[in-house]
Formats: structure tokens, sequence, C-alpha cells
């Protein structure tokens, strides 16, 4: 069933989860912002849930902005159970509250589950906050904890830059 862009853009209003937990909070009025959708195809399963996207697909809403060569989305109801998006690179970004940078999270696919709350990126992955970044083949955010996981495989290190931050001077 095909159905008009805006219930898909309010459908995909969700799909912004994938990069807001990232954030430290993201813009506040980023989720009173319209959701916009391009993509070479769209195709949404009521019966299923699934929602694909294929061909430059590109997600805004307000600061964020996630782009992709295909995107799923998985709905139980209207409730969202998990987003899979992969690209060469998957890229999700987003403007920080109370922050001068932008955070960017690049890798080969995104996942965001839910119902754990959980991000996941997989395949050459950087992640980029100003001149803060860490590239590693896997990186793992856990909202709940707030923890960032980044691991390397097949004996490659995890690489990271963090610059202190700069203090005022009267």
């Amino acid at each position: 069933m095909v159905r008009r862009l805006p219930a898909i853009a309010s459908s995909l209003a969700v799909a912004s989860m994938l990069l807001i937990p990232l954030r430290a909070p993201g813009l506040a009025s980023d989720a009173d912002q319209p959701v916009h959708l391009h993509a070479n195809t769209i195709s949404i399963d009521q019966t299923t849930g699934l929602s694909h996207y294929r061909g430059k697909v590109v997600l805004r809403q307000g600061t964020l902005r996630i782009t992709a060569d295909r995107a799923t989305a998985v709905h139980k109801g209207r409730k969202l159970e998990r987003i899979d998006a992969a690209g060469s690179p998957a890229t999700a970004r987003q403007q920080l509250e109370q922050a001068p940078h932008l955070i960017t999270l690049r890798g080969q696919t995104l996942h965001y589950n839910a119902q754990a709350r959980r991000v996941r990126a997989a395949g050459r992955v950087t992640v980029a906050r100003g001149r803060d970044r860490v590239d590693a083949d896997e990186v793992t955010y856990d909202l709940n904890r707030k923890e960032l996981r980044a691991t390397g495989k097949d004996g490659r290190q995890v690489k990271a830059t963090l610059w202190r931050e700069q203090e005022s001077r009267p």
C-alpha cells in the first residue's frame, strides 16, 4: 500500500531517534520540526510493520540529518522497534544543545534498537564532535547507561583524539 508523504513523514518521526540519543542533548526545537524524507524508492507494508527506503536516503528534522544508501524501519503497531541503515557510509549528525559543534556518527551500518535504547554502528566507524574524534570498527552507545563502547577487530586498535576544553580567561 502506498501512502501520502505527510503520513510517511509522521510515521518516520520516530526514525529520528537513530541519532537523538547520541546528543547531549540535541536542540530541543528539533523535535518540533517537520520530518523531511527523500529516497529513490519508499515501500511501506502496514501488515508486517516494515518500511523500506532505498537510494540516496535523506531524513532531516531540524538540525538532525541521517543519510544512507538504504534504510529499514520495523514497527509493531505504531511503536518503533528497530531502525537499520546502511551506506558508504551511513551518516547521522545533529547540533548539540549549548555547544558550537555538531556530533557526527559514520559507519557502514547504523542500527537503533528502541526497546534496548541502544545505537550500534559498524564498519569503519567515526564519531566526531568538534575536534574530538573516535575511530573504531564498532561503536555501541547505551542510552540508559550513557555509555559508549568502541572496539577494534582483527588486531586493530581504537583510535581516539580528545581535546581539552578551552578554559575561559578573564
